[in-house]
């Protein structure tokens, strides 16, 4: 017998009408935007009222739908805990006198240190517990903590109120006391010079966007702007070279990028560019072996090559090719070692290393399992005999292992000293191949427990991205395998619209053709359910930002294929969104992905398959739409916008549900235990979206 449900909450409509190109498009809540909403970024204490409210009613809403006894909500996070602390390796690096560390702590925090090889007692640089005591939403900026080359100094930048406004803080690691702490206005990037002497940041504008390199002399605690642009449409990077030598300012979105150096022999030089920025031309570059080692796409090169140029005259009538392009086979990364350059490459969706030594033939460092993920190491020597990488699979939490670099080595991986008790020989892992209607072989992961063989009647949570050419990596989540411990089916798909399979693979989903990342996904669904392999309305769903864009597409247009959909900070207001550009932190940086929206095709394009605008009368499966107050990526409401339209089309009574963290941005709450009870969320509401399907079948 069916269980009783709270009553959804009610909203008030206020119709909005938008005309443009001849197009009119009907809005009930937008105003649900806050006016002052950047305002809101900083501070989630001055929301509207009512807004407010709405968010509340929503989120008890949720906790209601969602209620589990006690005992399994317990069990539930003592599983995911359990699966967490195992899953977590330690990494260390020998240089001159001290080993340096990175570990994640009992309570899940990281902790970054050193010690002197004669001895056994720490000193602890970093401690993500202690940046939480003082705010408990801190969060570390993508690129994580770094040294300098000469490991005097650490630096690392906080977000604290998950709004994108970082504050870095540098470390003097001799002396153990913060050298730098005042620059509370950053975007996140930032890099050394070779001593660490000088620290590179990049700022933000007025509206939030990246605009800005500036350079602190820290001994003197003084900044100068050393670069500027006024293009809103280009993200800022910053890298220091692993040789040390130089300092690498990259401007780029997404089909064009421009490289500028900095000497560290002369840190406070002019920046030089390396190529001028040109129409879909992407590159970026390292130093090796008093050269420059550029990763290109020029010259039909999309899935990139290699180049090698001068120093003194590197622009592109200088270059000479290293490895040449093999179309379908993305290189992804260069890194350089004293003695030998490690290429990452990506064949049949899968990553290898490669190994570069003057003089020697190319040499592979892979994996033949079903599926895999490799990630180099940032923080080795640059002198380094071997090459440390972090290795998972969705069955194997992620250890560390090294491969030597030296040519009269074997090429065969040393798995480092990491004690684990997760047995991975419980799970079968595989790959299938799906064809979408236009031929295209989509690659789809699965595992599951060898015991509970994939059929109709066994739950499938499955998982895409399918955006901005990044690739759906085949990594370990906890919250998967506790599905697969409770039975489940789990799976990724590769569609369109990632890199898996190089640039043919993502640059068709681009603004018009978006509609391919949306039609390999359902072809997945409906293969799986041809080959058995999972059951019609049996089938949760989950994606993530531009994932949860898909996700928001696939339940308005395919709802009869779900038991559930979870779209986690989806972008689903597309329209409404990019027509609001100039007031946004990425500013016109997504036109190159979505569209132009002053452009009649793009904008024609966008209202086709924006997930709001495609809500119609059905009945819908459940749904999951989450959201942060202070996300400067996807707003808040456009989840809060998105369950409520759907709400009120919905012609079936499967709960549409809303969860808004008022004090999280695009990644939620960072601490460990949030995360925890994010994953447990996830869990909850899979494992009740096929009950509640089961219970009116």
């Amino acid at each position: 017998m069916a269980d009783s449900l709270p009553p959804p909450p009610l909203h008030r409509k206020t119709l909005v009408t938008t005309e443009k190109f001849g197009l009119n498009r009907h809005d009930d809540y937008a105003w649900m935007k806050p006016k002052d909403w950047q305002l809101v970024l900083q501070n989630p204490e001055t929301l509207d009222r009512e807004i407010r409210r709405v968010i509340d009613r929503e989120n008890a809403y949720s906790r209601g739908v969602l209620a589990a006894p006690e005992d399994l909500s317990i069990e539930l996070q003592e599983h995911l805990r359990s699966i967490t602390t195992r899953s977590t390796p330690q990494t260390w690096v020998t240089a001159g006198e001290h080993t340096y560390f990175q570990r994640v702590s009992e309570d899940g925090e990281l902790v970054i240190g050193r010690r002197h090889t004669s001895s056994a007692a720490e000193v602890i640089l970093l401690d993500m517990a202690s940046e939480r005591h003082q705010n408990a939403t801190a969060k570390l900026s993508w690129g994580g903590p770094k040294y300098n080359f000469e490991r005097t100094r650490l630096g690392w930048a906080v977000d604290n109120t998950g709004s994108g406004v970082f504050s870095i803080k540098v470390r003097d690691v001799n002396s153990g006391k913060l050298v730098v702490d005042d620059i509370q206005n950053g975007h996140g990037g930032f890099a050394f010079d070779r001593s660490g002497k000088f620290l590179f940041w990049v700022g933000r504008d007025d509206g939030g966007r990246a605009n800005d390199v500036w350079r602190r002399d820290i001994h003197q605690g003084s900044d100068t702007k050393c670069f500027e642009t006024d293009n809103t449409s280009y993200f800022i990077d910053l890298q220091s070279s692993r040789s040390g030598g130089f300092v690498f300012i990259r401007r780029l979105n997404g089909d064009q990028s421009e490289t500028l150096y900095i000497p560290s022999s002369d840190p406070t030089s002019t920046p030089v560019v390396i190529e001028p920025m040109s129409d879909f031309h992407d590159y970026e570059v390292e130093h090796w072996q008093g050269q420059f080692i550029i990763r290109t796409n020029t010259d039909g090169a999309d899935d990139f090559s290699l180049v090698t140029a001068p120093i003194v005259t590197p622009g592109r009538a200088h270059w000479r090719t290293l490895c040449s392009h093999v179309a379908g086979r993305p290189i992804t990364r260069v890194t350089p070692f004293k003695k030998a350059l490690v290429r990452t490459e990506w064949r049949d969706a899968k990553p290898h290393l490669v190994v570069m030594a003057p003089g020697q033939p190319d040499r592979d460092v892979h994996f033949e399992d079903a599926a895999y993920t490799l990630d180099v190491l940032s923080d080795q020597n640059f002198e380094a005999e071997a090459i440390a990488f972090r290795l998972s699979s969705p069955i194997r939490p992620p250890i560390i292992m090294t491969a030597p670099l030296g040519v009269d080595s074997a090429p065969q991986p040393l798995l480092t000293p990491q004690p684990h008790r997760f047995n991975s020989s419980r799970y079968n892992l595989e790959r299938v191949t799906i064809q979408a209607s236009d031929g295209a072989e989509i690659p789809v992961t699965l595992f599951h427990k060898r015991s509970n063989a994939p059929n109709p009647d066994q739950p499938l949570y499955l998982s895409a991205y399918g955006a901005y050419g990044e690739m759906m990596e085949a990594s370990f989540r906890p919250e998967a395998i506790a599905l697969a411990d409770r039975g489940w089916t789990c799976g990724i798909a590769h569609v369109r619209g990632g890199g898996e399979r190089g640039a043919n693979w993502w640059r068709p989903t681009l603004k018009h053709g978006k509609s391919l990342t949306f039609s390999d996904f359902v072809a997945c669904a409906e293969s799986l359910i041809a080959m058995n392999l999972a059951g019609a309305r049996n089938i949760v769903a989950h994606g993530m930002s531009a994932g949860g864009m898909l996700m928001g597409s696939v339940f308005a247009t395919h709802p009869q294929l779900w038991a559930g959909i979870i779209a986690q900070v989806p972008f689903v207001d597309v329209l409404n969104t990019l027509d609001d550009w100039q007031n946004h932190p990425l500013g016109s940086t997504p036109f190159a992905i979505w569209g132009d929206p002053r452009v009649e095709e793009d904008y024609r394009a966008m209202a086709s398959y924006s997930p709001y605008d495609a809500l119609k009368p059905a009945h819908f499966p459940m749904l999951l739409a989450t959201g942060g107050v202070t996300d400067d990526r996807v707003a808040f409401w456009e989840p809060l916008k998105f369950s409520a339209k759907a709400r009120d089309l919905n012609l079936g009574e499967a709960p549409i549900l809303t969860h808004i963290d008022l004090n999280a941005g695009h990644l939620g709450d960072p601490s460990p235990e949030g995360q925890l009870r994010q994953s447990a969320m996830f869990l909850a509401f899979a494992m009740r979206a096929v009950r509640h399907q089961r219970e009116r079948v």
